[in-house]
């Protein structure tokens, strides 16, 4: 995965923000099946699947 080039700091022209380059590698993430998304989905322990009975989280 490569890293966007971010400019400095300050607001961004529709240029600057034409010109960076996505963080996220799209072509592979569409390359996952169903079954590859729903299993990553329920082995990530940092992000627990909601339930019908699960609380709305808040945020």
């Amino acid at each position: 995965m490569t890293k966007a080039a971010v400019p400095e700091s300050g607001p961004y022209s529709l240029e600057k923000i034409r010109a960076m380059q996505p963080l996220t590698d799209s072509k592979r993430a569409r390359a996952f099946s169903d079954a590859e998304l729903t299993a990553n989905a329920q082995s990530d322990p940092d992000n627990p699947l909601l339930s019908e009975d699960s609380p709305t989280p808040q945020a």
